[in-house]
């Protein structure tokens, strides 16, 4: 199994002692296995070649005083080339542009077009960074399946996943949850009114929502709310009740109607839960759930995202801890016409179709990076939060790092 010019994936570590889940005195256990995958570096470096040519240009823009209109750039894998519409003088400063980790390769055609590849160094930190967030990701997938004895472990360019065999399906829901994909889009919040008074009424009947949520209402807006409690989820309590109304929407016949329940989700609420002020120290209230109605198509979607970090500003009054995300050229335009075109509404990120935030657009956002702020909370609720978003929008890149099936694939009955 290969990767192109790229980098070769790593051989599999042997199959000993060392990769193997330790002996464990559970009866239920019916034997181990291991899967290893290689990880493909491919997507990582295109992105990141992406992002330097997008700042390269800037720079030749911000920098030389060249017309924005008179520089652009062409990618080609890890290569890049900077090309002018007429011989620039500052080619030379810009051979030496070495900040975001470039080897020149150059420039030709008396300073028309200047070539750069990812230096080493570069491609290293990419190899080490993509490992790091795919081991992270893998490992918050696994703990939805709540298996006991999994581990995951990053050796060389490979991710290794061991653990005991108790159910029959156990390894066909391991390798499931890491082949699936995950869907990661931007869209802008609906202004429609969508909580009827038949809403209202399908709630009160159904007792399956009776004294299970509420009713918001603030000047026009009205949406559903739960919270956490009973042995249900807020998030399960209220998906249900969409699947549900929209299904009666169309027995009843009422195409329009059904058309927008179908872009009804669920989310957290903007701000993390704070627990009550008589609530013991160290407790947190149960989390609260939302509906929001969402516009039909997504401004960009998470394949236009290359980096997403969080960071703390200590001096700042308001939202001292936010998340940083960067976007491909091409993520960077279409965002960028999006978010002019919506000045003043909210735009939900929504992972695998549940709104994770949803922070309101102040300014048109253009050169490809954009700020979300979380609200208000304690610094540690707004940091678990900021970190949670961080992984979610990364995780799309799960899929496309793993290579698949596994590259090798060990199963030992007891």
């Amino acid at each position: 199994m290969t990767v192109e010019a790229f980098a070769g994936a790593a051989a599999p570590p042997a199959a000993d002692d060392a990769f193997r889940p330790s002996p464990l005195e559970d009866a239920g256990r019916t034997g181990t296995f291991q899967l290893v995958y290689a990880l493909d570096f491919k997507r990582a470096y295109q992105r990141r070649t992406e992002t330097i040519a997008r700042k390269a240009v800037e720079w030749a823009i911000r920098e030389g005083a060249v017309p924005k209109e008179a520089v652009r750039s062409t990618c080609l894998g890890i290569k890049f080339a900077v090309e002018f519409d007429r011989p620039y003088d500052g080619a030379r400063a810009l051979a030496e542009f070495a900040v975001f980790g470039l080897a020149s390769q150059g420039c030709e055609d008396a300073g028309r077009v200047c070539w750069f590849n990812l230096d080493g160094d570069s491609l290293a930190r990419e190899r080490e960074t993509a490992v790091a967030t795919v081991l992270h990701v893998v490992r918050e997938r696994l703990d939805r399946l709540e298996l006991q004895d999994l581990g995951t472990r990053a050796v060389a360019q490979n991710i290794v996943v061991q653990g005991a065999l108790r159910a029959a399906d156990d390894l066909d829901r391991v390798k499931a949850a890491l082949a699936a994909s995950v869907r990661l889009e931007f869209r802008i919040v609906s202004n429609e009114k969508y909580v009827s008074p038949d809403v209202v009424d399908f709630v009160t009947l159904d007792s399956r929502f009776q004294g299970r949520i509420s009713l918001y209402q603030r000047g026009g807006e009205r949406h559903l709310e739960a919270t956490d409690g009973d042995g249900a989820t807020g998030k399960d309590i209220l998906e249900t009740l969409v699947e549900a109304y929209a299904s009666s929407l169309e027995s009843r016949g009422d195409a329009a109607g059904r058309d927008v329940w179908d872009r009804v989700f669920v989310g957290a609420q903007d701000a993390p839960s704070l627990p009550p002020s008589d609530s013991p120290a160290g407790t947190t209230a149960p989390a609260r759930w939302r509906t929001w109605l969402l516009e039909p198509e997504p401004l960009v979607t998470g394949e236009r995202v290359v980096n997403a970090a969080v960071r703390l500003d200590p001096d700042a009054v308001r939202d001292p801890i936010y998340v940083i995300l960067d976007f491909d050229a091409e993520g960077a335009d279409q965002f960028g016409k999006a978010t002019e075109a919506n000045v003043r509404r909210s735009m939900a990120v929504v992972l695998d179709g549940t709104v994770r935030s949803a922070p309101t657009i102040l300014e048109p956002i253009r050169g490809g990076t954009c700020r979300i702020t979380l609200g208000t909370g304690s610094p540690a609720e707004l940091m678990r939060e900021a970190e949670a978003l961080v992984v979610a929008l990364k995780q799309g890149d799960v899929a496309a790092s793993l290579l698949l099936p596994p590259l090798s694939e060990l199963v030992e009955p007891l």
